[in-house]
């Protein structure tokens, strides 16, 4: 694994698929929103998890439109990890809604058992998939596999397994590069077992939460 530079830089590693598995007892990074509701644990949730758009209230015939209302953010159980250490007062776009303080923030600490113990927090860092993430399969003779419309659809429905089970949040193809792009939550040891059942076919993974 490549070194990695201070929180909050931008970080570009080069690493296989197996440096993304997180185990307990690791030192992890992770880039979302902190939510912090009353009398309840502080949590982290991923970016593309968290529920705060403004609501719309629907308006019937001969109604008066009601104001736009501003949810109480919230996450997802599956997804949300709880997170010690944080300092609320440094979040970037803080904001307080009915008692709920939430804000984005790099944090970076230990894991273990779906929590994290900070120990650094930058403001939030643009994300950007490592080239090298890929499920090290093997290559077939002729070089780098060119995925067809087909082989495509037959992946992304084996692929659809993954998602509807929460295990991934979603697939987006690289036609460029002949790849398929797994964003998901983590990368557990079982999770990328079943990802090099996949082989030969070229999956790069986005990882929320990522060893450093």
């Amino acid at each position: 694994m490549t070194s990695t530079p201070p929180i909050g830089e931008p970080w570009r590693p080069t690493l296989t698929a197996a440096d993304l598995v997180v185990r307990d007892g690791d030192r992890v990074e992770v880039t979302g929103q902190v939510i912090a509701a009353p009398a309840q644990a502080v949590v982290f949730c991923p970016p593309r998890a968290t529920t705060s758009d403004l609501q719309v209230p629907p308006v019937l015939p001969g109604e008066t439109p009601k104001p736009m209302v501003t949810p109480v953010p919230a996450c997802p159980a599956t997804l949300a990890v709880v997170v010690t250490g944080v300092d609320l007062d440094r979040l970037s776009s803080p904001e307080t809604v009915r008692g709920t303080r939430s804000g984005w923030a790099t944090l970076r600490g230990t894991w273990h058992g779906r929590a994290i113990d900070v120990t650094e927090q930058a403001a939030p860092k643009q994300e950007t998939v490592a080239t090298g993430n890929v499920v090290p399969c093997s290559a077939p003779p002729e070089g780098p596999k060119v995925l067809s419309e087909a082989e495509v659809d037959r992946i992304v429905r084996r692929l659809g397994d993954f998602v509807r089970d929460g295990s991934i949040g979603g697939v987006a193809i690289d036609t460029q590069n002949g790849r398929l792009t797994v964003a998901l939550d983590i990368v557990t040891e079982e999770l990328y077992e079943q990802f090099k059942d996949l082989c030969p076919d070229p999956l790069a993974l986005d990882p929320v939460v990522r060893p450093v």
